[in-house]
């Protein structure tokens, strides 16, 4: 039982090693799977990456604009004495009605300073703010933005535009003028803005302004602690840098001096490379050349290729026609020569007949000639001319 069960066991492992077509594809389908699997989970990494870095670019963008706002509004503030809230207002109303956030600040600093000094007991300050219809009183009691909304109803009430702007000027200084377009709507209008701005939450508070404060200054202190870093490694690398400099420097000076001693070198030089340019065009010309040369005589070959398949018979019998051309040339040619041969000699004769019969007749009268040199008989003449006869027909 032993033996037979080892033998079976033996039979298996053969058969697995010897038919294991089986276990290849079941391999193959697991491949497969952690292979597409891998692809899926790479994806969803690369999706929760690219929503990471756009959430965190999203949350720096506004840790930015909040520190740059806040800090700006605090520092205004700071600047004109009007509170955070004010600021903001004003703020908003100015660039509603086209006033520059600069000439608003120089505006209101005016205004703060005029204020103070009217409500000190400044004639002169008092008298421009009663002249509007503000009290000393009142400047005691109000902020900036009451007293221009106060001043608002006295500005947009003149119907001449340039006593609004001499009244605009006695009040905020050189910048009153570009505060005309904000004292134009007067206080109604100014109120209106400035509860807009309420509304829609574009009042800063006191203490987002002071949190924003702090944040700015925070991370102008990691800016510059990041360039201190960045300056303590030009620190660190400064004297060797400085060596090297210095070893750069009497390099240069040397090939300045070889140049200025080996001018003709240069020269040689110099012309070497403009050969060595001209010939790497030269050889990307042609290559280029070829390259487009190639595709014509692939095209030009199979061309050939079609023409010997179907012109051949053509050709065949364009060579057939060409030969019994030549044969019937040639023909015609044997015949024209025959008959032109024939056509001579027989006015040959004539002509020698002719002129026979003119030496006979004129025998008597005249010495006998001798055309024929020393041929005295008829029958030696006769026989001349047909030898003559003979060879032309030859």
């Amino acid at each position: 039982m032993a033996e037979s069960g080892a033998i079976r066991a033996g039979r298996a492992f053969v058969e697995l090693f010897a038919d294991d077509s089986e276990l290849r594809r079941g391999m193959r389908k697991t491949e497969a799977f952690l292979k597409g699997w891998g692809r899926s989970i790479n994806s969803a990494g690369l999706a929760f990456l690219a929503i990471g870095g756009a959430a965190k670019a999203g949350l720096a963008f506004a840790v930015k604009t909040f520190s740059d706002m806040g800090f700006a509004a605090e520092m205004m503030s700071r600047r004109t004495g009007a509170s955070v809230e004010a600021v903001s207002a004003l703020s908003y109303i100015a660039g509603q009605t086209g006033t520059d956030v600069e000439s608003l600040e120089t505006a209101i600093k005016r205004l703060q300073k005029n204020m103070v000094e009217g409500a000190l007991g400044s004639k002169e300050a008092a008298l421009g703010f009663s002249r509007m219809g503000v009290s000393a009183a009142a400047l005691k009691k109000s902020n900036a933005l009451e007293v221009i909304e106060q001043l608002a109803d006295r500005v947009s009430k003149l119907k001449n535009p340039n006593e609004q702007a001499a009244e605009a000027i006695k009040v905020f200084g050189r910048s009153g003028t570009a505060m005309l377009p904000m004292l134009q709507l007067g206080s109604a209008g100014i109120k209106r803005l400035a509860q807009e701005a309420q509304e829609f939450g574009l009042i800063m508070s006191a203490e987002d302004s002071a949190a924003a404060t702090v944040l700015h200054q925070k991370l102008d202190l990691l800016w510059q602690s990041m360039k201190m870093g960045v300056f303590q490694v030009g620190a660190a690398l400064a004297p060797e840098l400085t060596a090297l400099a210095v070893d750069l420097g009497h390099a240069a000076k040397a090939a300045a001096d070889f140049v200025r001693e080996h001018k003709g070198l240069v020269i040689t030089v110099a012309k070497l490379a403009t050969v060595v340019t001209i010939a790497g065009g030269a050889l990307v010309g042609l290559g280029t050349g070829l390259k487009l040369v190639a595709p014509l005589l692939r095209l030009a070959g199979v061309g050939i290729g079609v023409f010997a398949t179907v012109g051949a018979p053509a050709l065949t019998l364009l060579s057939g026609t060409i030969k019994l051309l030549g044969m019937s040339v040639g023909a015609l040619g044997r015949i024209i020569v025959g008959t032109l041969a024939r056509t001579a000699t027989a006015a040959f004769a004539s002509f020698v007949g002719g002129a026979m019969s003119a030496a006979t007749s004129n025998a008597s009268s005249s010495p006998p000639s001798r055309p024929f040199g020393d041929i005295q008989s008829l029958g030696e003449r006769r026989e001349l001319i047909a030898r003559h006869a003979l060879f032309a027909r030859d």
